[in-house]
């Protein structure tokens, strides 16, 4: 079963695909900045968390 896939969607998919890419790596460093973020604020000292 061989179905040629139509060249208007081939356009879309080169296109998505790697726009696709970045935007999970951009969440995935923020998930890691949060991350960082929690850890920090929960070995941090009383008189650091008030800051």
């Amino acid at each position: 079963m061989d179905m040629p896939i139509p060249e208007s969607i081939k356009i879309l998919v080169t296109f998505f695909h790697p726009a696709l890419m970045w935007v999970l790596l951009a969440l995935t460093i923020y998930a890691l900045y949060l991350g960082i973020k929690v850890r920090k604020s929960r070995t941090a000292t009383d008189t650091k968390k008030k800051k």
